[in-house]
């Protein structure tokens, strides 16, 4: 080394130690100005995500929890655009759980990170997941039925495909259990038998056998007795050269009623058409009985009469 340039690192040397203040924020400012231009290169983006869990014993079951893990990206704004952050999910590893209460760490398939991307924190680092020990136990069905059926109608059936059935589930719920509690059943308005599918109502429990359960609620219509001793029978379209006897003259009838349309209800007419009848004699015939449509006849005595035409002297 010449004179000269040990004469000038004298001089350095002998500046910084007399300022050395002024060199140690210099050397700061010099610091934060490269890792700042550095870090305008880089980006970051949090994602919220599901947790997956994997390698679970079958002879556990753990409860499933809905709180989303928060997870912090950095990375070079090309690669963080085109990262699809929702195909790489943090996981927990049941493989070494016990039953009880257990604190595992949540990872992060890091190998399905690009180059240039990395993770800077995941929140929370660790969560207790709760393994119970995972039992079959057979049970009651039980389920309620809700409101009515239109008005005029009544519930006549109710039929399980089974009423007991076998449930899978965590032996702290099952083994206390001796029912299973299914959805409720809403029959507001119907005015026709239909099926419905039965659930439990804890999501912990799974029906196992059989593969579906589900009730049939029969429906039908809710009707009054109506009972008429004699009514009278009526002959329509008479002809004038013929007089006409019917025996008997009376009917008795009883008829079923819809309740919905009791309100509607007249006394039935009974009726025989002359129309059809030209020569005298004696014919045995099935009154016309006038009704609604929806009424349905339990009852009609007798159910033929007779009817004898007499040619008169008139024209």
């Amino acid at each position: 080394m010449n004179k000269k340039s040990v004469k000038l690192f004298n001089k350095i040397f002998l500046d910084l130690k007399n300022n050395y203040k002024i060199f140690i924020v210099c050397f700061f400012i010099s610091l934060f100005l490269f890792y700042f231009i550095n870090s305008l290169k880089y980006d970051y983006h949090i994602v919220f995500s599901d947790l997956n869990y994997i390698n679970l014993n079958n002879k556990y079951i753990v409860e499933e929890t809905d709180k989303k893990i928060k997870i912090y990206y950095r990375g070079k704004k090309d690669d963080l655009n085109y990262l699809n952050f929702y195909q790489m999910k943090p996981y927990v590893d049941l493989s070494k759980i016990k039953e009880g209460e257990n604190l595992l760490k949540i990872n992060f398939p890091y190998s399905y990170l690009p180059d240039g991307v990395k993770i800077v924190r995941i929140e929370p680092e660790y969560i207790k997941i709760f393994a119970d020990l995972r039992i079959i136990k057979e049970l009651k069905v039980n389920f309620n039925i809700l409101n009515n059926p239109q008005e005029g109608y009544i519930i006549s059936d109710i039929i399980l495909n089974s009423n007991y059935v076998k449930v899978e589930g965590p032996k702290s719920i099952l083994s206390n259990l001796s029912t299973l509690e299914c959805n409720d059943i809403d029959i507001a308005g119907i005015e026709s038998s239909q099926i419905f599918k039965l659930e439990p109502k804890n999501r912990n429990l799974k029906i196992i056998f059989p593969e579906s359960l589900y009730v049939q609620i029969e429906i039908k219509k809710q009707y009054e007795f109506f009972s008429f001793e004699n009514i009278f029978v009526e002959l329509l379209n008479k002809k004038d050269q013929f007089e006409y006897i019917v025996y008997p003259d009376s009917i008795k009838v009883t008829i079923l009623v819809p309740l919905n349309l009791k309100n509607e209800f007249k006394i039935p007419r009974i009726k025989i058409d002359l129309s059809f009848f030209y020569e005298e004699g004696e014919y045995f015939i099935i009154p016309f009985l006038d009704i609604n449509e929806n009424y349905e006849i339990i009852d009609i005595s007798p159910e033929k009469v007779l009817l004898k035409i007499i040619k008169t002297n008139k024209r």
